[in-house]
């Protein structure tokens, strides 16, 4: 990853969003109850709020060997399988996370999938 005076440059940046890792990962906690059905924008800040504690976009890929010229050695080809993941701990709520994958051309190497899940309440 390039960086300019030990600061990440981004992979991409445009007017919803800066990226700063070719696989990452992003979650945002819902300001609602979720009681029934519903629709959630990723890019609606209003009901979507930055979580406490967690980096605002992580990197799946960070597992991965660093290669002898500093640059992370991973290789994905379509139809590959990959299992990526990191750990956190979530306090219980309703989250929206969003997975970028960024290839060499961000014009035709680009894949996000969004999701919902919900942190159940402890009991007991």
């Amino acid at each position: 990853m390039d960086s300019i005076e030990g600061k990440a440059s981004p992979i991409w940046k445009n007017e919803w969003g800066t990226y700063y890792h070719s696989c990452g990962l992003q979650i945002k906690e819902l300001g609602t109850t979720c009681d029934g059905n519903a629709f959630y924008d990723w890019y609606e800040a209003s009901k979507l709020s930055k979580v406490e504690n967690i980096p605002e976009e992580i990197n799946l890929i960070d597992d991965y060997e660093v290669s002898t010229n500093g640059e992370v050695d991973f290789w994905l080809e379509p139809g590959d399988t990959v299992n990526l993941s990191t750990a956190m701990i979530l306090h219980s709520g309703h989250y929206l996370a969003k997975v970028n994958f960024w290839g060499t051309s961000d014009k035709k190497d680009f894949w996000c999938h969004t999701f919902y899940f919900q942190v159940p309440i402890q009991v007991g």
